[in-house]
């Protein structure tokens, strides 16, 4: 190995020769690649001309330049101050410029004139000579310019001269490690740093002030940001958040993108923001991978704000620490992709203090065509995901459309997914979505007869920690629309209603609940195969003040209570042991049991039809089906098809009710039904059927009794054995 010896470098005088000393090692290592094969080529030791035109073979090879006698290469070791009072050049010299930061290689240029020194790549002598930077990189290094990075110094006129050049002559603007404070930087060319670099906000900015002129990139393209720090410098949080502080904060926004295409931003931070840490403006084709927002402030305190945007995507990206918002969509927005997104740890949103903003993982709102694959909300004060239309959407497609996969919301304390059509119909797609720790897990509102919100393979784990607290895993309303029939498909899915009081799940006042329906409106609902694991295995079904038209299929099923109703079907249902109540007494739709089994108390009210088909119904004890109606009719509106009716009539008397008050009475169907006595026991003063008031009447047809129950029929206290009926041993 050669020694590190000390060098001179073509002093011109003892002083200097004393100034221009520096190693062999030390200066190849200074000049980096570029200045070693520079050195290398030739131009040490030659002519500018010789340099580019001897071949390869003739070159100085690196190891030589370990060897060779600096003395007389024609190298001079200077420094910016010295170029700049330097009288006399020769053109066949090279200078080595060693300021800290600064440091390269520089020839003098005798031809130039004119040019204007900038600091980082050409310097005038007071005797107007020029000295221009070799360069050989892809990347201009901001420190040229006389940025310091040192966290104190304002770095603003150095950082945006560095921009300017490297955007004039095509070339990236390079940040080494350091903390660089500025403002009002104007970015118009790639800015990198394989260093970590930290951008700062310097600036002083009124409270509730938005100010995106930080770092602000306007009207540009194909531009990529890498590798960087963006800091707002936003001020402290205050000890006790409050109505009058929650808003009381200065600093700038991290990064602001107006109006601006293809932007490729990797691997980036930014940090301590008033409003948001990165905003998107009027842009398109904008794609962040593996960045970092943390720290935003205020009523807008948004990690990602994106607006009147398009064709954005956001790649293994994380928010985290918020006061309203960790990823925003809003206003006109469209085209918007998240991927193994994380958001995190909101907290202190205004609602708490009387303000009206909710603290949400997302919150995609007057957008359309937005998706979710793979991403995680967890530790929002109020929602995981918010999925809006409004009358502000781009209405680039004839619903706004919101695709869920695969997403996670855990303890976002009020609702894991938060769906609304509002103005602009919706279209909500979600599939293998998981919500836990919440009170309410998905929440649909629909006001359009076009909307639509479709459900597969998710499941809903809620705390149920606080017994004051109401808890539902699917609670669809639409208040705001009542006579409309939005769309919503749930298939596949499960929940768990977590460990506390089950009271609230019976109460018939109560949201909690599966799926539940309030507030109004005539959705349009179909549930198939969905479990709920602590019940065992039912999905509680309520409708509290709404006219739906439900479906459920394949479902063990409890239903406390269904106000009202458009339609029921339940097809291939078992009914819990657990009391079920549907209608009122001005519900007027159909009612349906297929394939049933029944195992519960049921009472059904409505002025329509009640068919029941293949249905088996076990009942015991007090336990009835009550069918009361309060129409005059005398319709046939009652039908029992193939159906089985089993209890033990000698112990609690009869297993079906029918109760109709009106002047005139519908008349019931009975085909094809078998009645079984239980317990084999004879009984000549109890019935299977019970018709509460007289006038009321019921046809058989190919029907079979246990013999041990004489009268099958009960009108009023008075029994009887209908025609149509077989009295048989059926044990």
């Amino acid at each position: 190995m050669l020694d590190e010896k000390e060098l001179p470098i073509a002093p011109s005088s003892e002083k200097e020769k004393m100034n221009s000393v520096i190693s062999r090692r030390k200066l190849l290592s200074s000049l980096g690649i570029a200045g070693a094969a520079l050195a290398s080529s030739g131009l040490i030791g030659g002519s500018l001309t010789k340099a580019y035109a001897d071949p390869v073979a003739n070159r100085t090879k690196i190891k030589d330049l370990m060897t060779m006698n600096l003395e007389t290469s024609g190298l001079v070791a200077t420094t910016i101050a010295e170029l700049r009072s330097m009288s006399d050049p020769t053109a066949d010299s090279i200078y080595y410029v060693k300021d800290v930061g600064q440091e390269g290689l520089f020839h003098y240029d005798p031809s130039d004139t004119t040019s204007v020194d900038n600091t980082g790549t050409l310097l005038v002598s007071a005797s107007g000579k020029r000295f221009k930077r070799v360069i050989e990189t892809a990347c201009i290094d901001v420190k040229w310019f006389g940025a310091k990075g040192d966290g104190a110094t304002d770095d603003s006129a150095a950082i945006q001269a560095a921009n300017s050049y490297a955007a004039s002559v095509h070339k990236t603007l390079s940040f080494p490690y350091g903390t660089f404070m500025g403002h009002g930087l104007t970015p118009s060319t790639s800015w990198y740093s394989c260093e970590n670099a930290v951008i700062q906000s310097n600036a002083a900015v009124p409270l509730s002030t938005f100010n995106g002129n930080f770092v602000k990139v306007e009207g540009k393209s194909k531009l990529t940001f890498e590798g960087l720090t963006f800091d707002g410098s936003v001020t402290a949080d205050p000890s006790s958040w409050n109505s009058g502080n929650y808003n009381a904060f200065s600093g700038s926004v991290g990064l602001f993108l107006l109006n601006s295409s293809e932007i490729l931003i990797r691997n980036c931070f930014f940090q301590n923001s008033f409003f948001s840490t990165i905003r998107l403006t009027g842009c398109n084709a904008v794609n962040l991978e593996n960045c970092t927002m943390r720290k935003a402030r205020g009523n807008f305190g948004d990690a990602v704000y994106v607006e009147t945007s398009h064709h954005v995507r956001f790649d293994r990206c994380l928010s985290e620490d918020y006061t309203r918002i960790g990823y925003v969509t809003e206003e006109g927005t469209h085209n918007v992709s998240f991927s193994q997104c994380y958001a995190r740890n909101g907290h202190h949103g205004s609602l708490n203090y009387g303000g009206a903003e909710s603290n949400s993982g997302y919150w995609s709102e007057m957008s359309e065509s937005i998706s979710f694959s793979q991403c995680v909300a967890e530790n929002n004060e109020h929602r995981g995901f918010t999925c809006v239309s409004g009358p502000r959407a781009p209405k680039k497609t004839p619903v706004a459309s919101f695709m869920l996969d695969s997403c996670l919301s855990i303890d976002n304390r009020d609702y894991a997914f938060v769906m609304l059509g509002w103005s602009t119909p919706i279209s909500v797609a979600c599939s293998g979505c998981y919500a836990q720790g919440s009170y309410m897990g998905f929440h649909l509102t629909g006001t359009n007869d076009r909307d639509t919100f479709h459900f597969t393979d998710c499941f809903a784990h809620l705390s149920f920690a606080d017994d004051s607290k109401e808890y539902a895993n699917f609670l669809i309303n639409n208040e705001a629309a009542p006579t409309k029939t939005p769309g919503v498909t749930i298939l596949n899915c499960g929940s768990i209603l977590g460990d506390g009081n089950y009271s609230g799940l019976v109460a018939t006042g109560s949201l909690s609940g599966d799926i539940v329906m309030y507030d109004g409106g005539k959705a349009v609902i179909i549930v198939d195969q969905f479990t709920n694991v602590n019940l065992p295995g039912q999905v509680v079904i309520k409708s509290l003040a709404s006219s739906p038209t439900l479906r459920v299929r394949n479902c063990n099923v409890t239903v406390p209570v269904i106000n009202d109703f458009t339609e029921l079907l339940f097809d291939s249902c078992t009914f819990s042991t657990l009391s079920h109540v549907m209608g009122k007494s001005a519900s007027q739709g159909t009612i349906r049991f297929k394939d049933c089994e029944v195992y519960g108390p049921v009472t059904l009210r409505t002025k329509g039809r009640i068919i029941v088909t293949d249905t088996t119904m076990k009942l015991s004890g007090d336990a009835v089906m009550n069918i009361i109606r309060g129409t005059s009719s005398k319709d046939i509106l009652t039908e029992f098809h193939q159906c089985r009716f089993e209890k033990d009539i000698a112990t609690s008397d009869y297993i079906l009710s029918i109760n109709e008050s009106g002047a005139l009475k519908p008349q019931s169907v009975f085909n094809n039904c078998i009645f079984y006595q239980t317990n084999d026991s004879a009984t000549t003063t109890k019935s299977f059927i019970w018709l509460v008031n007289a006038g009321t009447t019921s046809l058989f047809a190919a029907c079979y009794s246990d013999d041990t129950v004489t009268s099958l029929i009960k009108t009023g206290s008075v029994l009887s054995a209908p025609s149509g009926v077989a009295l048989i041993d059926l044990h």
